[in-house]
């Protein structure tokens, strides 16, 4: 049995993802713990892990994630996070750091005590004619690390290879694997904020029409006019929607007068649930929530927010699996301002993914790839044998 230590940056969309590779690595009969933010502690209590609380709470701010502003404001937080990872490190030394590649403490930790590293791309890592921006290039230089060590000894790229940026070379140790999906824990609801109206209520709509699902997974939903602008665009349309708000977003207050008929609300649907039964998706574009959607080979309807949601974006349109909200700004990054989301222009999107097979298609070659990938047990027998070596 080895320690395993799993680190993330304290948001769902980071955590979730980093969760489903811990809850295999512990069936394998590995020890686990997990390092993230102290506001995720509720979260991973869920998982039956240990958690070790690095940061302070609260000093995540969505608003904050675009991907300059994003780059800039871990970087002023990183020194703290390396404080509060090496006293855990120091009182329980694991074998092995899990880590996201774009997150620089656990990087400067493991490589000061010559830890090997696991790197889980669960967003698309920079292309080289961009590598100067990687987030935590700058915290390597700072703290005397190899620029090197940023690669890690086993690079697990968490999604399909035609999916990876134009231009960006393979690495040697890099491997392709399932995406790290994460959905309803077998024990039960991992998000008991839900009160007890809405886990009574059967929030997926019975079959007979069209389903859409729209999101805007769990940091964008504090853009809670976007919710506005989709009830009314899809309202008295010959199609059902699900639209869900997130664990920490009321419904109720996001839509104050209620959805319109065909649409339902709710805070949290497993995705196993929900993708399965729906016809398209419609989405801010997070890596989490466009993966769920390929490997059910759904076609999608995306309006980047911020964040790495351009870049999805981009990738998705190119893959033609997708179609992107046609009014957003270019620079400094591919994303619609909340207010400006205008619902005509997503209804016309929702209809045209609808009637319009190629998008589907599209999204079915891609999801064939995706199933044939080797799945999380795999990842968990390459850093086995990552492990073995040292």
């Amino acid at each position: 049995m080895s320690r395993v230590l799993i680190c993330s940056i304290g948001q769902l969309g980071h955590l979730n993802p980093m969760i489903s590779l811990a809850r295999h690595i512990a069936a394998a009969g590995h020890e686990v713990r997990v390092a993230t933010g102290p506001d995720m502690a509720h979260q991973v209590a869920h998982t039956g892990f240990r958690h070790l609380p690095i940061g302070d709470p609260g000093e995540l701010r969505p608003e904050a994630f675009t991907e300059s502003r994003g780059r800039r404001l871990i970087a002023e937080l990183t020194p703290r996070w390396i404080e509060d990872l090496e006293r855990h490190v120091a009182a329980w030394r694991p074998d092995v750091v899990v880590r996201q590649w774009l997150e620089g403490a656990s990087l400067v930790v493991a490589a000061r005590l010559g830890i090997p590293q696991v790197i889980c791309e669960v967003c698309l890592r920079l292309p080289p004619e961009h590598s100067a921006y990687h987030p935590a290039l700058r915290i390597a230089r700072d703290y005397g690390v190899d620029p090197r060590a940023l690669d890690g000894d086993l690079w697990l790229a968490c999604y399909p290879p035609r999916f990876a940026r134009p231009g960006t070379p393979r690495l040697p140790h890099e491997h392709h694997i399932k995406p790290l999906l994460y959905d309803l824990l077998p024990e039960g609801d991992p998000y008991d904020l839900m009160p007890d109206r809405e886990r009574a209520d059967p929030p997926v709509p019975p079959p007979g029409r069209p389903l859409v699902y729209a999101t805007l997974g769990t940091m964008y939903n504090k853009a809670t006019s976007v919710f506005g602008a989709l009830a009314e665009a899809f309202a008295g349309q010959d199609y059902d929607v699900l639209m869900t708000t997130g664990p920490d977003c009321d419904p109720e207050s996001v839509l104050p007068g209620g959805p319109p008929g065909n649409v339902r609300l709710a805070r949290y649907v497993p995705h196993s649930v929900v993708f399965q039964r729906c016809d398209v998706v419609i989405s801010h574009g997070g890596f989490n929530t466009v993966m769920c959607a390929l490997a059910e080979r759904l076609p999608l309807g995306l309006i980047p927010l911020g964040s790495d949601h351009g870049t999805n974006a981009r990738r998705c349109a190119a893959l033609g699996v997708a179609l992107v909200y046609p009014r957003c700004v270019q620079e400094p990054y591919l994303h619609v301002a909340p207010e400006d989301v205008d619902p005509a222009l997503v209804r016309e999107m929702t209809a045209t993914l609808l009637s319009e097979g190629s998008y589907r298609d599209a999204a079915r070659a891609v999801g064939a790839e995706i199933a044939a990938l080797p799945g999380l047990d795999h990842a968990v027998r390459l850093i086995e044998d990552l492990l073995k070596a040292r």
